[in-house]
């Protein structure tokens, strides 16, 4: 997944500046030379059974990560995705937008991957909203359009003032 990542472009520059998931954090290595300040297991590589089980053990002991990077059941764990600076504010909304899908067509792969953050929240309300709002105003319209009938008693009327006021009302926002 972390490789896939990498790999979505934008504008020829990588959409991610820094990835940071479980098994990339750097922590301390102890080693026959000494300490060394390396990934727990590197990206490029296929580990073994025991180097994940290790790579396992070293993160849930871990002060920092062992909460922030990993479930306590180790069925869910994040994956840090840090955005680069290069891409435009105005444009940030569509990559995030093509990550969001690419992210739903690889939950298909045996695990669910969610997008969160300010930007998922922002776009789930918004897609929420449109859809309470097509079906209140319909309501509204069929329950105003009700009203009026039952006070004029005529259709006519009725459908001359709900023309009226729907055209300044679209004409007040601009539609």
């Amino acid at each position: 997944l972390i490789i896939k990542l990498k790999g979505l472009r934008y504008n020829r520059a990588g959409i991610f500046s820094k990835i940071i998931s479980p098994f990339n954090v750097r922590t301390l290595h102890k080693e026959n030379e000494g300490v060394s300040f390396s990934p727990l297991i590197d990206d490029d590589e296929h580990p073994s059974e025991k180097e994940l089980k290790d790579a396992q053990d070293s993160l849930m002991s871990h002060p920092i990560y062992s909460k922030f990077l990993v479930a306590k059941d180790v069925n869910s764990a994040a994956i840090l995705c840090l955005i680069n600076n290069s891409i435009p504010l105005d444009h940030l909304d569509e990559v995030l937008n093509k990550v969001d899908k690419y992210l739903d067509n690889i939950s298909s792969d045996g695990f669910k991957v969610h997008l969160v953050g300010s930007w998922a929240v922002k776009n789930k309300l918004n897609q929420r909203s449109k859809g309470a709002g097509v079906i209140l105003g319909v309501l509204s319209f069929l329950i105003i359009s009700l009203s009026l009938l039952i006070l004029f008693r005529r259709a006519f009327l009725t459908l001359a003032t709900m023309v009226i006021v729907l055209s300044t009302t679209l004409w007040s926002m601009g539609i």
